[in-house]
């Protein structure tokens, strides 16, 4: 992966993360700020029923009944006012959570609803909000977003002295609602989350190319250097740091320049050197592949020297010399058969192996070419 690209993920990546942590909090403020106003709005509406139940179960107490008759009494009361009923509906109007509002008697029938088709039946069970309010944030976010069922917040009215309350109150908070005001939140965080992404990534193109730059700068300076020119190119650093990086470079380049002068010029001497040496010498690498040639060799061998640079040992020699040479055997002025041109001959031969390679010297070869075996 090219630096350009590692600083675009690396930007572009610590962006989401933090947007995604940012979104992630907001949103579960969101939810804890939602369901806390939907358990405090009914909780305020179960109390405020039960107000209205007391009141108006109050107003209808029979005197010197019993207590069952008067609890009768009442659940007649209120299965009949109407006026109680139409109160109820009223209530749901006033927020968009609640749903439902019930009244039921001591054995869970619903003596009067917001919903009429619920007076008759039993009170349904539900799961609290605090239920919901308790759940770790992933979980309540997974529920609100793809549960469908309703929450309860309940109130009892009882009798002093008595186990058994008289009513109960249930005041059902929708599933379905607390969602439809969480996902217009979850839409618009989303729009920003992408939004900032977006940015995100422009912000880092144009900080990658800012940054790379000067090290594109560097490395035309490090080419024109390559090439023998002068490193510099006449425009000035963006930075004292990066300048102080071109400074050295141009010294860098003023000493590659010094020394490619110096090994141009040694290595004409010694190319002068070698046409003045009447030996035919070889110089072979440690693989047994020709380094360097002299003159004498290049007629002795009747090969122009360009062909002869680079063979290897056994392309060159007879096969008991190129066998000595592979082996580094050293060899002091030995007489090798040596053919040709068709006819055998007499070589005189001296092999000295190098840390680096070996060394065939063949002292006057022109003069010895023709004895013998």
């Amino acid at each position: 992966m090219s630096l350009k690209a590692r600083l675009l993920v690396l930007i572009t990546g610590t962006v989401a993360i933090v947007v995604l942590a940012l979104s992630a909090l907001h949103l579960n403020s969101l939810v804890t700020t939602l369901l806390d106003h939907a358990s405090e709005r009914s909780a305020a509406t179960a109390q405020l029923v039960k107000a209205q139940v007391v009141m108006r179960t109050a107003a209808s107490r029979p005197q010197g009944e019993s207590l069952g008759d008067v609890k009768l009494a009442w659940r007649r009361a209120l299965g009949a006012d109407r006026e109680f009923a139409d109160f109820l509906a009223a209530m749901l109007a006033q927020t968009r959570s609640i749903v439902e509002i019930s009244v039921a008697e001591e054995m869970s029938l619903v003596v009067v609803s917001s919903n009429p088709e619920r007076v008759g039946k039993l009170l349904e069970p539900k799961l609290t909000l605090r239920y919901l309010e308790t759940q770790n944030p992933f979980d309540r976010l997974s529920v609100i977003l793809g549960g469908r069922q309703d929450y309860e917040n309940r109130v009892v009215l009882g009798i002093a002295g008595q186990p058994q309350p008289v009513f109960t109150i249930q005041v059902l908070v929708s599933n379905v609602l607390l969602r439809d005001a969480v996902l217009p939140e979850m839409r618009r965080g989303a729009a920003v989350s992408v939004s900032a992404l977006l940015i995100s990534l422009l912000v880092a193109l144009s900080s990658a190319h800012l940054a790379l730059r000067p090290l594109k700068r560097i490395s035309r300076a490090i080419d024109r250097i390559a090439s023998g020119a002068d490193s510099a190119d006449g425009s000035a650093p963006a930075t004292p740091e990066f300048r102080l990086v071109e400074q050295k470079l141009q010294i860098l380049g003023a000493q590659y320049r010094d020394t490619q002068q110096s090994a141009s010029q040694l290595r004409g001497g010694v190319e002068k050197l070698m046409e003045r040496i009447e030996e035919a010498i070889l110089l072979f690498d440690n693989a047994g592949r020709t380094l360097v040639c002299t003159p004498a060799a290049e007629r002795f061998l009747g090969i122009p020297r360009a062909q002869i640079i680079g063979r290897t040992v056994p392309d060159l020699l007879p096969s008991a010399l190129a066998q000595a040479a592979l082996e580094r055997k050293p060899l002091r002025n030995v007489l090798v058969d040596w053919a040709r041109d068709g006819a055998p001959a007499a070589v005189l031969a001296t092999l000295e192996p190098l840390p680096d390679g070996v060394l065939l010297r063949l002292p006057d070869p022109e003069g010895r070419r023709a004895v013998a075996a």
